[in-house]
């Protein structure tokens, strides 16, 4: 039988702060992993380059209950409507693509404001480990999505490393009966 987890319960807030621990521990990752390739590849992500967030982004639940309990933490009631108008609009746009269509199709991240991510703090690990050595080769990506011989140049450890981390703990949460599904960023979001 699944355990549920509701808004407010104690199962939720166990949650929360295990997706609290998740993150911190694959920041801390990260942070490590660059200072030591920083020298000779530094990483090119940084604020206001934005070529990867008008891409398809998949996240589990649990990243999408840690997530909408930050922006409704964090964000105002006209941020919120901007997002979630947002999420309908790429919804509507891509619900009716095939999956591989889906994986070309660039559009704005709902989240996205002015070259930025609204909830940076709470993005999921799909965004987290997307790092980049070559902006070139993202805005490459981002201009010729069919062109399966151009694709960005990341660093493969944090990519690896942060997808079998977020597969460990949802497999963990599936063995404690709680279900985890992955959707769309803007089906997550809606």
């Amino acid at each position: 039988m699944a355990t549920s987890v509701q808004p407010g319960d104690e199962n939720e807030r166990l949650l929360l702060v295990a997706m609290t621990h998740l993150y911190g521990a694959l920041d801390n990752f990260i942070d490590l992993f660059l200072q030591k390739a920083a020298p000779e590849h530094p990483v090119h992500c940084k604020k206001g380059c934005s070529w990867c967030c008008h891409q398809a982004v998949f996240a589990h639940t649990h990243e999408f209950r840690y997530l909408k309990q930050w922006m409704f933490a964090h964000m105002d009631a006209e941020q919120m409507e901007k997002v979630r108008k947002q999420a309908v609009k790429k919804h509507r746009a891509t619900s009716v693509l095939s999956p591989d269509e889906r994986l070309l199709h660039k559009e704005p991240c709902p989240l996205l404001a002015d070259g930025a991510c609204s909830a940076y703090e709470a993005r999921p690990v799909a965004c987290r480990i997307y790092l980049s050595m070559d902006v070139g080769s993202c805005r490459d990506e981002f201009t010729n999505p069919a062109d399966h011989a151009v694709f960005p140049k990341l660093f493969r450890l944090p990519l690896h490393a942060g997808r079998k981390l977020n597969e460990g703990f949802a497999a963990g949460l599936q063995s404690a009966g709680l279900e985890t599904m992955e959707h769309t960023l803007e089906q997550g979001l809606l």
